[in-house]
């Protein structure tokens, strides 16, 4: 029997024993918590991002720009209206300035004047109806559409007709953005433009050019012409167009287009639209300008008049075609289609044997791409190789072909012409699918078809 000293010892040491257990689990607790093995278990992504203001201008008829008239002395005309739609979304909205060209370039002169086609000293000067009295003029006047969503404010009193700016001008602003969503209307203007030649004004063609430039409303664009596409090298294209798009101009017709240097090569990224030479009749081409060797090209009509191989002919899109592309594309986006006798310029327009073009419609020092044929080799192929993963450097269009007097496959596919016989009766041509750019594609090829044109330079 243990007596109560014994049992007292025993309880004292007990819980002492507990005591320290305790102690050790207590201390041990703190220990675990103090490892950090659960610690700073959130983590914070930040995302800053940048949506850039992104502005377009489109011509939104199908005129192209391009204007002409014979006038008797004494007579007045108006030519246009040109219809303009604006897409921003920038919350300080847009300015539009316009500059006039003296015949074929800017010149900084005193009068922004139409010049004579043959002689410099003949001209018709820049004015407006109330000051002219009995001399020629041309003037230009704009209109807002309020048919967009927002509807534009006309500067600078350029709601009458009023003097052709000779520096850059501010013409059209809107104060705050458009609807940049894909159900966008715009914002909308019309340019007209009024010439009258007096009683005594010298017999022959003249040309001018108005140039309109968006911009963030605080920004001024500086009064530049791009260069001409005739004198512009394979080597500045390699230096100017190899990451980006640059601006040429054909001075042909005015008509402003981009290229990219591509497969060791320079491209256009936009469809030819040419129809005629700057003062010159409708449809109406020089030679002196053109890869071709005669003095004029002449086109037979629009393809909706015929659709044989001896003819040339062409057709430029109509409100009709804009709507019926998959991405209601502009007018200058889908350019103009083509049979091959006019693309060759008149030089191959026959159905009964293979033929390649050594000449067509590109402006001098460009030319069609070639494509050696089979399912390999040539310039359009090598172009394919490098489209083959990203199209989107070539800026292809799907605005089908023109065939029997109708637009076809408007929503499905993009041809384009290269110099290269296929058959007695065809062509080869590169086609884009949408997701996929084809370099030789040899179906639906034939001669008599309206496909696009897009030219090479020259090496």
């Amino acid at each position: 029997m243990i007596d109560s000293t014994a049992m007292q010892k025993l309880v004292q040491a007990s819980l002492g024993t507990f005591g320290i257990l305790l102690a050790t689990t207590l201390l041990s607790g703190v220990v675990t918590l103090n490892t950090a093995v659960h610690a700073d278990t959130t983590k914070i992504d930040t995302l800053n991002i940048d949506i850039l203001a992104a502005c377009t201008m489109a011509r939104t008829d199908s005129t192209g720009g391009n204007y002409s008239a014979s006038l008797i002395p004494g007579q007045s005309v108006e030519l246009g209206p040109t219809s303009v739609k604006t897409i921003c979304n920038d919350n300080s909205g847009y300015a539009v300035y316009a500059i006039g060209y003296s015949g074929n370039a800017y010149t900084g002169a005193t009068h922004t004047d139409l010049i004579s086609a043959t002689n410099s000293n003949y001209n018709i000067h820049t004015n407006t109806p109330s000051a002219a009295g009995s001399s020629s003029y041309w003037s230009m006047k704009l209109a807002s559409v309020a048919s967009g969503d927002y509807t534009p404010t006309i500067e600078n009193n350029y709601n009458n007709y009023n003097v052709i700016p000779n520096t850059y001008t501010k013409v059209v602003s809107l104060a705050t953005a458009t609807d940049a969503g894909t159900g966008a209307t715009g914002s909308n203007f019309n340019a007209t433009y009024e010439i009258k030649a007096a009683s005594d004004q010298v017999a022959d063609s003249y040309t001018g050019k108005v140039k309109y430039t968006l911009v963030h409303p605080n920004t001024a664009p500086a009064p530049t012409i791009p260069p001409d596409m005739q004198n512009f090298t394979l080597a500045q294209c390699q230096t100017n167009a190899t990451d980006h798009d640059y601006v040429v101009r054909d001075r042909r017709d005015g008509s402003e287009y981009t290229v990219r240097y591509l497969s060791g090569r320079c491209w256009m990224t936009q469809n030819l639209r040419i129809t005629h030479s700057m003062g010159q009749p409708e449809g109406t081409i020089l030679g002196t300008d053109s890869n071709f060797s005669a003095t004029s090209f002449t086109f037979d009509g629009d393809l909706t008049l015929g659709n044989d191989y001896t003819q040339a002919y062409y057709h430029t899109p109509t409100a009709a075609d804009i709507a019926a592309s998959e991405n209601q594309y502009t007018a200058e986006q889908l350019g103009a289609w083509y049979n091959f006798c006019a693309a060759s310029a008149g030089e191959v327009c026959q159905g009964s044997t293979i033929q390649d073009s050594t000449q067509d419609i590109c402006p001098a020092g460009w030319r069609l791409p070639n494509s050696t044929g089979g399912t390999t080799g040539g310039e359009m192929y090598d172009l394919g190789v490098v489209l083959e993963s990203d199209p989107s450097p070539f800026s292809p269009v799907k605005g089908g072909r023109y065939v029997a007097g109708e637009l076809d496959e408007a929503t499905d596919y993009g041809y384009w012409f290269t110099s290269t016989g296929l058959n007695s009766t065809g062509q080869r041509i590169s086609r884009y699918s949408g997701s996929y750019f084809s370099g030789n594609y040899n179906q639906k090829m034939n001669r008599r078809y309206g496909y696009y044109i897009r030219c090479i330079r020259s090496t």
